[in-house]
């Protein structure tokens, strides 16, 4: 298996890029999804998980983002994989694609 990020847990790595590429996104947030999904980096051909039917298909985001605005060092937030389904309830990562082609 091959992980994103040689950090422990690997997602913490990509929590910061995402964090750092935002600002290219300025005004236009709404286009900028950090999609953390239900198993390791892995390529995806749908919905399903094959080996897990049951698994949570639908996107969830991370909860923490950035560091504390009160404490702007720490560190804690990139380790923390708390995640909440994202604000349109029920969307795969295929739906929300079709959505920014109206399709």
């Amino acid at each position: 298996m091959i992980l994103f990020s040689s950090r422990d847990p690997p997602f913490s790595g990509d929590k910061q890029v995402a964090r750092r590429s935002r600002s290219a996104y300025f005004g236009k947030e709404k286009f900028f999804v950090h999609f953390l999904h239900y198993d390791v980096h892995r390529w995806h051909a749908g919905d399903i998980n094959p080996t897990d039917v049951d698994a949570d298909r639908y996107i969830r985001v991370p909860d923490k983002i950035a560091p504390d605005p009160n404490n702007p060092y720490d560190t804690i937030w990139e380790t923390d994989g708390s995640t909440h389904v994202f604000d349109k309830k029920n969307m795969t990562i295929f739906d929300l694609g079709a959505s920014f082609f109206n399709i």
